[in-house]
C-alpha cells in the first residue's frame, strides 16, 4: 500500500514536472531509475508533449538504463505520433522591383544571332540559320547626294516630251553589306517612342514602319551607284522612283518597334538601298523638290 501510494506521488511530481517541457529520453529513464512501473511510465508518456530521440542510439540508451521493452515500444509510438515542432515563419522578403522594360525597337534575347534581340535601331540583312558567320548584319546606310539631268528650258520648249529627272548618287561601285539570297529577309527596329538617341534615330523614330521605306535598285556607273528618285514634265513633276527599279515586300510585326521584311520577287544581281519614302515623295509642279542629300541603307545581291 505505501509502495503504490508513493509511486502515485512521484508520478504526480513527475507529471508536475515534465509539463513545464516536452518528456524526453532523460525524462522517462528518470522515471525508470525511480522504479516506477511500465503502466505508469507509459501512461505517463502517452499523456506529456514529448521530444524523443528514437534514433538507434537513442533506443539503446534507454535500454541500457532499464527501460523495458514496453516502454520503449511506448517511447517509439508516441514519436511517431507527435507533430513536427512548429516551423519558425519565414522572415518577410523585400519587394523585389519588376525588370526594366527594354527600349522600344529592343529586344529581349542577348544573343547576337537571335532576331529579337537587344540591338541598336536600323535595318538588318538577316542570314539563313543554315549559312555560317553572323546571322544578323546592320545596314550601315550612305550618304546620298542629288543630281538632276535635263532641264526647265529644254523641258519647256518640248511641251512635256523631256522630262527633267533627279538622280540619287552614292559613291562607291558596290554595298559593303551583301547577300547570295534571292529573297533576303530584313529585320527592322524603330523607335515608337521617338526617345532614341543613336546615330538613326531622326530616321528610325520620324519612321515607324516599313511602309515608310521603298527598296530601289541602283545602276553602277563610272564607279557609283545611282538611282531616278524623280522626274518632271512641263507641265507637273512625278516625284518618286520609276516602278521598275523597285522591289515589293510584305512585313510582319513581331512587336511593338520590330518588323520582319520579306521580298514578294527574287532579286537579279545588283545593287538596292532602302530608301525612306519622305525622300521620294515631295510632289510639287514647278520644280523638283527632292531633298539634296540624305541617307540610304544599301546591301547589295550576289
Amino acid at each position: 500500500m505505501r509502495k503504490t501510494l508513493l509511486s502515485i506521488v512521484i508520478l504526480a511530481a513527475c507529471s508536475i514536472l515534465v509539463a513545464q517541457q516536452p518528456l524526453n529520453n532523460d525524462g522517462v529513464i528518470k522515471l525508470v531509475k525511480a522504479g516506477l512501473s511500465d503502466d505508469l511510465i507509459v501512461n505517463t508518456i502517452n499523456a506529456q508533449p514529448s521530444n524523443f530521440d528514437v534514433s538507434p542510439d537513442g533506443i539503446i540508451a534507454l535500454k541500457a538504463a532499464g527501460a523495458s521493452d514496453k516502454v520503449v515500444n511506448a517511447v517509439v509510438a508516441r514519436a511517431a505520433a507527435s507533430p513536427a515542432p512548429p516551423v519558425a515563419p519565414a522572415a518577410p522578403t523585400a519587394p523585389v522591383a519588376p525588370a526594366a522594360s527594354p527600349a522600344p525597337g529592343m529586344g529581349m534575347s542577348s544573343n547576337p544571332d537571335d532576331p529579337a534581340g537587344q540591338r541598336d535601331l536600323g535595318i538588318y540583312l538577316f542570314s539563313d540559320i543554315s549559312a555560317p558567320g553572323t546571322k544578323l548584319t546592320r545596314l550601315a546606310g550612305t550618304i546620298y547626294s542629288r543630281a538632276n539631268s535635263g532641264s526647265k528650258l529644254t523641258t519647256d520648249l518640248t511641251v512635256g516630251l523631256t522630262k527633267m529627272k533627279a538622280k540619287a548618287t552614292v559613291n562607291g561601285a558596290h554595298a559593303d553589306v551583301r547577300t547570295n539570297d534571292p529573297r533576303p529577309v530584313f529585320y527592322v527596329y524603330f523607335d515608337e517612342t521617338a526617345t532614341a538617341a543613336n546615330a538613326d534615330a531622326t530616321t528610325f523614330s520620324a519612321n515607324t514602319n516599313p511602309n515608310n521605306f521603298t527598296i530601289v535598285k541602283f545602276d553602277v556607273k563610272d564607279g557609283h551607284r545611282e538611282a531616278v528618285i524623280g522626274e518632271r514634265a512641263a507641265f507637273g513633276s512625278s516625284v518618286g522612283t520609276e516602278h521598275n527599279e523597285t522591289s515589293e515586300f510584305t512585313f510582319t510585326k513581331i512587336r511593338p518597334g520590330l518588323y520582319r521584311v520579306e521580298l514578294v520577287q527574287a532579286l537579279v544581281t545588283g545593287e538596292y538601298a532602302f530608301v525612306p519614302v519622305s525622300y521620294l515623295a515631295t510632289p510639287a509642279n514647278s520644280d523638283l523638290k527632292v531633298p539634296d542629300s540624305g541617307k540610304v541603307f544599301d546591301f547589295g545581291r550576289n
